[in-house]
């Protein structure tokens, strides 16, 4: 399969598994930027990725300065309950820094159908 290359960017691809031609996920991340980490996630409900991203100050690697960026196309098909107890444990809770972006295919406007994706996605820091 032929994706397309951009000058200057690094691709990180999921593809579907069963040959439909619709869905899967392609990332592009500038080359100057640092990817610590990443993973093309196999769940059943979603295509996924996951990259780790580290910035630097003066020249020096901090762990403080990272992001996460969760890049997700979740079939219109799935259950949105098991997308949602899937994208949990795509979630590190210790990461404080997390994009999550793709299609999810949910309506998030209508709370019965939303209800279980946006009790995994909202996070509210009480302290």
């Amino acid at each position: 399969m032929t994706f397309f290359a951009l000058n200057g960017y690094k691709a990180f691809i999921n593809t579907r598994k069963d040959g439909r031609r619709s869905d899967g996920v392609i990332l592009y991340v500038r080359e100057n930027l640092h990817v610590t980490h990443h993973q093309v996630l196999d769940v059943t409900s979603a295509n996924v990725i996951k990259i780790n991203l580290q910035f630097t100050s003066n020249g020096q690697s901090n762990p403080n300065n990272s992001i996460t960026v969760i890049l997700v196309y979740r079939d219109c098909n799935s259950r949105i309950a098991d997308f949602a107890i899937e994208l949990e444990r795509i979630i590190d809770i210790n990461v404080s820094n997390v994009i999550i972006l793709g299609d999810v295919n949910i309506n998030i406007l209508n709370e019965n159908e939303s209800a279980d994706y946006l009790n995994t996605v909202i996070y509210v820091d009480t302290e």
